[in-house]
């Protein structure tokens, strides 16, 4: 039986999973956020009939090896979720697997797909050759080959041919600069410095390109991100409320335009809380931007993306002024991996 294969970017992250995918409706990517805890959904025989509105999106029930996980939305409403930050979460164990399939069923849908996969991971994880070696032999280890399994009730059975990975920033690098096709149509000189700041929620990374080669001097990557926000937050939230939330919480607050805490002794506007973390934790990627890069006037373009980078754009472009936050910038990765992909050389 013939089989059509498809080119599928994937950027997982620790605040959420882009998928990238070129097909005849052009560019489509989805986000899928990057929680996970194990148990199953309650049954609908426990309301309270008091609702009112758009009842809040369940998380997916993803099912594997007779095991049970939610991922995505509101996972702390049904479980406690599993808050690994660490850089093998983003290469292998079932938490990853969870994320993946999750992933892989809102870019493809149930049924059988066949797909080429094209990862990107941190440049702080490429930068270690004996752990870029293992993340990368990690991921093929388990994501080539056949994939039985269930999300919300849907079968997938998804057969991934070829596994491969790259730096997470040249997928907005390319997202820019590409059309649908992997063609380049920027008119700049590809000699010139092209610098890509990728701020998400537990990397900033620092990813420079000269003559279509890295140049190291300007590279380079450190764990900060809007988790150092969310940890600041949750503290605060705890230390004067006595209310423990999780880092995803703190992330939705930090992000809402009108964040109310609800607890004991009332309801509480947290908007002067955030604004204060989220300038705490850029007084951070402030510094290390400035060590790596200085003024940032040596480069043709400065180009920030990720979902930090929303969250923080005025304050990037206040640092920066000659610098652009990209468009869809936490999609802006898995996009241009998805562009990078069309290229006859990458999967042949």
């Amino acid at each position: 039986m013939t089989h059509t294969t498809v080119n599928l970017a994937l950027d997982p992250g620790f605040g959420g999973f882009k998928t990238g995918l070129i097909n005849g409706d052009g560019l489509t990517t989805h986000v899928t956020k990057a929680v996970v805890g194990a148990g199953t959904l309650g049954n609908d025989n426990l309301s309270t009939g008091l609702g009112r509105g758009k009842a809040p999106d369940k998380p997916h029930a993803v099912r594997f090896d007779q095991v049970n996980y939610l991922v995505g939305e509101n996972v702390h409403r049904h479980t406690r979720p599993i808050e690994r930050l660490d850089f093998s979460r983003l290469s292998d164990g079932p938490e990853l697997k969870a994320l993946v399939y999750a992933a892989l069923y809102n870019a493809l849908g149930p049924g059988e797909h066949h797909i080429n996969l094209l990862a990107g991971l941190p440049v702080q994880v490429l930068q270690d050759t004996s752990l870029a070696a293992s993340a990368r032999a990690q991921l093929r280890g388990w994501l080539a080959g056949e994939h039985h399994y269930s999300v919300d009730g849907d079968l997938l059975n998804v057969t991934a041919h070829q596994v491969k990975a790259m730096p997470q920033p040249l997928g907005s690098f390319f997202y820019w600069g590409m059309d649908s096709r992997g063609q380049w149509i920027q008119p700049d000189d590809p000699q010139a410095k092209f610098a890509i700041g990728d701020l998400g929620f537990n990397t900033l990374d620092c990813f420079v390109i000269e003559g279509a080669r890295v140049n190291d001097r300007y590279s380079g990557g450190d764990t900060l991100g809007m988790r150092r926000a969310c940890s600041l937050l949750k503290s605060t939230v705890r230390d004067q409320y006595g209310v423990t939330i999780s880092l995803q919480e703190a992330d939705s607050f930090l992000r809402d335009t009108r964040p109310v805490l609800h607890h004991s002794q009332g309801s509480t506007d947290l908007a002067p809380l955030a604004n204060q973390a989220l300038d705490n934790a850029f007084g951070g990627v402030a510094s290390y931007l400035e060590e790596t890069w200085g003024n940032g006037k040596q480069f043709r373009r400065l180009i920030f993306t990720g979902g930090g980078a929303e969250a923080l754009k005025n304050r990037l472009t206040a640092l920066y002024p000659h610098a652009i936050v990209l468009p869809d910038a936490q999609t802006a990765n898995a996009g241009g991996l998805a562009k990078f992909a069309q290229r006859k050389q990458v999967f042949k």
